[in-house]
């Protein structure tokens, strides 16, 4: 019964690989954190008198000129008006329905249109400012080099003109995207791994969001709000910024428009936001048996009021030097109704065969047997699932540090309770841990659990350790444990198991 379910479950999985995407969305992933990183640096395009008047701009010239380019020409799009044009696809009902209302047609990213970001839009631009000035002789083509002058002022005092508005709030659409580029930000989002995984990852969503439509699909009781981790994030609205492309991927696959609603901020416990991510976790590891949750492409945190500036935060060349690490070591420590903790037996991965080499994945989830301890009186084999997941190293703006990790291992007891895990991120080696494992084929009368990853690869760094009994006769309850800060990054190791 157990191996006919992995091999459902890889079934799931492979026939989401097959899924047709049109369109080469990598390259846009890459783009769009390009563009992203372009608008945090002007910082007057989040909230303010700029961005009222950029949504102007956007609905009364620039949509109107994009309807009825033809032929040769290049246009290449001002970035305040390229920034209000993102938004808006990034609720691609919205985006279409608008369009059809007003132009009749869905306006699309034409071979006609280049990004202001584009290494070819400097050819264009001067050809680009003559098409916008015949068509609009009183409204300036840029505007945002000149904010800071007198004229500039007064531009922005001047009345706009009234326009028909539309359906979708682009004021509040345009606030939210500081938070979405906060949370992609970080160096290894551009790694070519982490973003193939993540393209991977998002044809497991669609594949999700499919299932759960097909009537008389036992796999997915009721339609969820499904919620994204940022990689898959990343990878959708890569895809919903090539309109045309989304939606006949979308009509092909679904026979409709599958919505993306980035509204649902408030991720307070038992809120929609956080019930929804629950739901889609469950589901994800139901259908795939895999971990959904992900190192690196989790929500980490609030935007900083007076964060340093993440556009570049490995600006300047330091290297992290970690020596002497060779594996992640696993101990289990069984815990009886009566009497002390004792060990139940090890595992360990190679971090130099598993995690650093080159051809690496950045995730590793396997079964491993379990080595036990000579007195343990287990008659059968223990195997545990475990799950990995990390970021690639990077420079730190740190001063040269050097971390010495030897192969200690290390126990953990306490009162058992319940809990789950959250993988942090540890500046210390660049990554982020994501490890979880469970027990297989289990007899030995084990009551309760801890486990913790020893001689971990960034040592101060956040590990989420969690792992979940199989065929256990032993009556396990659940666990949680918590191993106290580590200096090295200021994270701390989260471990849990549950049943």
């Amino acid at each position: 019964m157990e191996l006919e379910l992995e091999l459902q479950m890889k079934k799931e999985w492979e026939m989401a690989q097959k899924i047709d995407i049109a369109v080469e969305l990598i390259a846009a992933a890459r783009n769009q954190l390009l563009f992203l990183q372009k608008i945090e640096q002007n910082g007057n395009l989040y909230e303010g008198e700029m961005v009222e008047r950029a949504i102007t701009r956007y609905r009364k010239n620039f949509l109107p000129l994009l309807a009825n380019i033809q032929g040769p020409l290049i246009f290449v799009v001002p970035l305040d008006v390229e920034w209000i044009w993102h938004c808006h696809r990034l609720n691609p009902i919205c985006y279409k329905e608008d369009c059809e209302n007003f132009y009749g047609k869905v306006l699309d990213c034409s071979k006609n249109v280049l990004s202001s970001i584009s290494v070819e839009s400097i050819k264009y631009k001067k050809q680009s400012e003559e098409i916008w000035k015949r068509m609009y002789p009183t409204e300036p083509y840029e505007v945002l080099n000149m904010m800071n002058s007198t004229a500039g002022q007064r531009y922005l005092n001047d009345p706009a003109a009234d326009v028909d508005e539309f359906k979708y709030d682009l004021l509040s659409a345009v606030k939210r995207q500081k938070s979405f580029f906060y949370q992609v930000s970080r160096p290894h989002v551009k790694d070519e791994r982490f973003l193939q995984a993540a393209l991977a990852r998002y044809k497991g969503f669609l594949h999700l969001n499919k299932r759960s439509m097909e009537k008389g699909s036992n796999i997915i009781k009721q339609r969820r709000f499904w919620v994204p981790t940022y990689d898959i994030d990343l990878i959708w609205h890569s895809h919903q910024l090539l309109p045309v492309a989304y939606n006949k991927d979308m009509q092909q696959l679904f026979g409709c428009l599958l919505g993306h609603d980035d509204s649902e901020t408030d991720r307070t416990k038992g809120r929609k936001l956080d019930v929804g991510f629950s739901e889609t976790t469950k589901d994800w590891e139901d259908m795939f048996g895999s971990r959904y949750w992900r190192a690196g492409a989790m929500y980490r945190g609030s935007v900083p009021s007076t964060a340093p500036s993440t556009t570049n935060p490995c600006n300047e060349k330091y290297m992290v030097q970690l020596m002497e690490v060779r594996e992640l070591f696993f101990e289990l420590i069984v815990m009886p109704s009566s009497g002390s903790a004792k060990s139940l037996g090890t595992t360990s991965i190679s971090l130099q065969n598993d995690l650093l080499a080159k051809n690496s994945q950045l995730y590793v989830e396997k079964w491993f047997e379990l080595k036990l301890v000579p007195d343990s009186a287990v008659l059968k084999p223990v195997n545990l699932r475990i799950a990995l997941s990390f970021t690639t190293p990077v420079s730190v703006p740190l001063p040269s540090l050097v971390l010495s990790v030897g192969d200690n291992k290390t126990k953990t007891a306490g009162d058992v309770g319940g809990g789950h895990a959250h993988c942090g991120s540890c500046a210390g080696c660049g990554g982020a841990c994501d490890v979880s494992f469970k027990l297989q084929n289990n007899d030995g009368g084990v009551d309760g659990a801890y486990a913790h990853c020893g001689s971990c690869a960034c040592r101060g760094g956040a590990c989420d350790v969690s792992f979940k009994l199989q065929n256990n006769g032993g009556g396990v309850g659940g666990g949680y444990a918590h191993c106290g800060s580590c200096a090295g990054c200021g994270g701390a190791c989260d471990v849990s198991f549950k049943t």
